[in-house]
């Protein structure tokens, strides 16, 4: 059953029950209604009927024009009996009085009572009431009439309304259908578009975008595949790009075997053939060890927790020193602000290690890393005393694998500064790129300070 169809069967129901609890409630009220205002008629008559009884010589004394105005009393289905203190019939305005009405008659011990009575398969409603000459009973008045019309109202009304429940639920089952299938039709868009979409064509939108829910369910359909079409083109790219770096080093390795095993070589031959494809070896290492690194990266799975950002640069400093030294560089780190984010140790820890690696690529003497607050702000800036950035570099230095023809020359990956990029922006955060003077580059981390320091400021 789809969901339209669903709809529309609990839209029809919902509005049959209703309209049967609504048919029940105003039954009940109308029923009640007529039942009192029969009990308040048969009061009214049984109250002047029992006006119209004397007494004399302590005997009930009622002659024909009692009788007349009796008659007159009890208008319509009404009919009245009036007892004397023996039980016999004094007056009546019928032969057939219910054995019901004698019987209760018998026990009324003055004042006005009213009954329920069952008799020769109707429904009596009866009023009685004694005649009192002080403490003393004389008779019994009782009127009483038929209630069967009260139920036969109350039968063919629920039947009209049952009927009339049914006939609008099933113009509301309808209705519903023609409205749910209008309201529901951006949905079927939807699982129009999303059928038709596959993983190498992700340029179809709803491009509905309206102020109410469904408007903004597309949009939000809309903007979901603008980033599966850009995460999938970054992934296209980066396969692309990872296989033509991995192509050049298996090139290499391929010819240097070839040749080798062209004709017999002496052992100085294959000793340098088996030197360069080491060397190939170890930059598919490095290269591999950047993508998974890169990969991490863009994952953004991170452990969240305080982290001190000074202990860190001094950390991945202290890692660096040999390699910096072996080079004769020098690193100077200067963390001397209590800086905090809230972020992945490992994760910041990777990317000033690849801000690092390519610092020592580029310097010529000094390494400065700096760790400071800076307002709502923790950064991380790393300069180097190289040559600075170029212009393109500045523009395309965070995009993957792209080198500048000196980072080509020192067989860079291209992946380390966007890695850095990837983690920055993974924790909110953004890279910047910029020169410093008179000459070197400078990689600064923007992170957000942790909570605890903004409480404080």
């Amino acid at each position: 059953m789809t969901l339209r169809t669903r709809l529309a069967w609990i839209y029809g129901v919902a509005f049959a029950l209703a309209v049967l609890l609504f048919a029940f409630v105003s039954l009940a009220s109308i029923d009640h209604a007529l039942r009192r205002s029969l009990d308040e008629r048969l009061a009214t008559a049984v109250s002047a009927v029992t006006a119209l009884v004397d007494v004399h010589h302590g005997a009930i004394a009622f002659d024909d024009e009692d009788r007349a105005q009796m008659q007159q009393a009890l208008a319509g289905a009404m009919e009245g009996v009036v007892f004397d203190a023996r039980g016999r019939v004094v007056a009546a305005t019928t032969t057939a009085i219910p054995p019901a009405v004698v019987a209760t008659a018998r026990e009324a011990r003055g004042g006005l009572a009213r009954a329920q009575l069952r008799s020769g398969g109707h429904d009596l409603r009866a009023a009685f009431n004694a005649v009192t000459r002080g403490s003393t009973v004389f008779g019994v008045v009782a009127v009483w009439q038929s209630s069967d019309f009260i139920d036969e109202f109350d039968r063919d009304a629920a039947i009209a309304m049952a009927l009339a429940a049914l006939v609008l639920g099933g113009g509301v089952i309808l209705l519903s259908a023609g409205l749910a299938r209008r309201a529901l039709a951006p949905l079927e868009r939807f699982t129009t578009l999303a059928t038709e979409i596959e993983a190498h064509d992700l340029s179809r939108r709803i491009e509905r975008h309206e102020s109410d829910e469904l408007g903004r369910l597309a949009s939000a359909f809309d903007r979901m595949l603008d980033r599966l079409q850009a995460a999938f083109a970054r992934q296209r790219q980066f396969t692309a790009d990872a296989s033509h770096e991995l192509r050049a080093p298996l090139a290499v390795m391929r010819t240097e075997t070839d040749v080798a095993l062209a004709k017999e070589r002496s052992a100085a031959e294959y000793r340098a053939a088996l030197e360069t494809i080491a060397g190939e070896v170890e930059r598919i290492d490095t290269l591999v060890g950047a993508l998974l690194m890169a990969a991490r990266a863009d994952s953004a799975q991170l452990q969240i927790e305080p982290v001190d950002v000074g202990e860190i640069a001094l950390l991945t400093v202290q890692r660096f020193a040999p390699a910096a030294a072996a080079r004769g560089i020098s690193i100077e780190t200067d963390a001397r602000d209590d800086a905090f984010v809230e972020g992945d140790a490992q994760a910041l820890d990777r990317a000033l290690a690849a801000i690092l690696h390519n610092a020592l690529d580029f310097a010529r003497h000094a390494i400065g890393v700096e760790v400071r607050r800076s307002g709502e702000h923790v950064e991380i800036a790393v300069a180097d005393d190289g040559r600075g950035f170029t212009v393109e570099a500045l523009a395309h230095g965070t995009e993957r694998f792209w080198r500048g023809d000196s980072a080509r020359r020192r067989g860079s990956t291209g992946l380390g500064l966007s890695i850095a990029d990837a983690i920055a922006r993974a924790h909110g955060g953004a890279l910047r790129l910029t020169n410093v003077a008179p000459h070197g580059a400078r990689v600064t981390i923007i992170l957000r300070s942790s909570p605890r320091h903004l409480d404080r400021a």
